[in-house]
């Protein structure tokens, strides 16, 4: 079902979300940048901003091809409030 070329995050198992299919890319991971932020602050004892900025530079901005993992923000309700 999935494709076998879908490059996953290593040490960051717990954050995956799913998969997304897309017409050009075909099955893409999806992780929660959220639990990857909290696993840099309990793995790498990292404090949020550091956490932040560390998903931010290394991980949401990277490209390793068209089978490059997704990161989903969770947007609160009140936001749209």
């Amino acid at each position: 079902m999935f494709d076998r070329d879908m490059i996953t995050i290593d040490g960051h198992e717990n954050a995956f979300m799913g998969v997304t299919n897309t017409p050009k890319k075909g099955y893409l991971a999806v992780y929660s940048t959220s639990q990857i932020i909290e696993n840099l602050m309990r793995e790498d004892l990292m404090d949020f901003e550091q956490a932040e900025e560390f998903v931010h530079k290394n991980i949401a901005t990277k490209y390793y091809g068209d089978k490059t993992p997704l990161l989903l923000d969770i947007v609160p309700d009140c936001f749209w409030k």
